[in-house]
This record gives structure tokens, sequence and C-alpha cells, in this order.
């Protein structure tokens, strides 16, 4: 709804991302940094503010990827967040459920599907041709290459090995990404 605050949700989103994907790789000085930072990862609140979480992902990317640049660290915490995501209770229903429709038809839910974790991501599905679609978001917080990387991991959770996502458009606050796969 316009004026609500858009809000990213704890629960499947930072107890996947944090308490389960990244638990062993978050050093005492990482979590001091994001506390100082605003995010304590031992008490979470029920939902954050989009943009504030945006900079607490962009500075996760930072202390867990600090050799990488920008774009690849944030492919590959996007992974992690679905891989962690994946293992919440509302992330393992969702991705039995992904496994079972496949990969078309998951794709075809994305706004369904990202809402688990948000109030205002929205996704227009178009399918350009077999096992090749476009997606549009209407906001990926400036962070087009961290939802690509959840795309990925995504992908590989129902099964298709070979997914290429690529960012075929970033104009703020969204994106177009590109998902091909073969059968």
């Amino acid at each position: 709804m316009p004026g609500e605050p858009r809000l990213i949700f704890s629960e499947p989103y930072f107890e996947g991302l944090y308490r389960r994907a990244l638990k062993s790789d978050l050093t005492p000085q990482h979590r001091a940094e994001l506390k100082a930072a605003g995010l304590d990862l031992d008490r979470f609140q029920p939902g954050y503010p989009a943009e504030q979480a945006a900079r607490w992902i962009e500075l996760t990317s930072r202390l867990i990827y600090p050799e990488l640049p920008r774009d690849e660290a944030l492919r590959l915490l996007g992974q992690r967040l679905f891989d962690g995501w994946s293992q919440t209770l509302i992330g393992s229903a969702a991705t039995l459920l992904m496994r079972a429709i496949g990969p078309t038809r998951t794709l075809e839910r994305m706004s369904r599907n990202f809402r688990t974790g948000d109030n205002f991501t929205e996704v227009r599905f178009t399918e350009l041709a077999p096992r090749d679609c476009q997606l549009e978001f209407n906001e990926v917080l400036g962070m087009p290459a961290y939802y690509a990387g959840i795309l990925e991991a995504g992908a590989r959770s129902i099964g298709v090995k070979d997914a290429r996502i690529t960012i075929e458009k970033s104009a703020p606050p969204g994106a177009v990404l590109r998902v091909r796969w073969s059968a």
C-alpha cells in the first residue's frame, strides 16, 4: 500500500541469512560492526525498514567477502540468503512447492515468493521463449546482483543446474533480470 513503510521481515530473511547461512562465518568483530550499524544479531525485531536492511546487506557483503568486487560479493551473499532461507520453516515449505511446480511456474509466482520476506517487492514475469524468462523487479534496493544471486541459488535448489541469470537492465529503484536454462 502506498504510504506504508517498506519492511523486510526478520523471520524468513534475517533468520535465514544471519542465523543459518552465515552463522559459522560471522566473527565477533563482524557481529560488533553489524550491531554498531544497528543490527543486533541476538535480538531481531519483527521487521526492519528496507533502506536500513539494504545497508546491512551491503556491510555484510563487505565483511564476508572483503576481497571481492561489490557485485560479486552481493551475488554470493544473495545465494547464501536463499540457502539459509530454505532452511527456515517458510523457506523449506516453499522450496518443496517450487520443486513440485518447476522453474517456469516458480518464476511466474515470483512476486508471491518475495513477499514472504518483505511487503513491497513486485515482480512482473514475461516468458520470452521456453526456458527463457524476464523478471522485472519494482525494487532491488540498489543491489540487482544480490537478487540475481537469490535466483541462482533458488534455481539450483529446485534442480536447475545450468541457470544463467543476467542483469538486463538496472533502472533504480528496479531492475530487469533474465533467467535462462536448458531442459
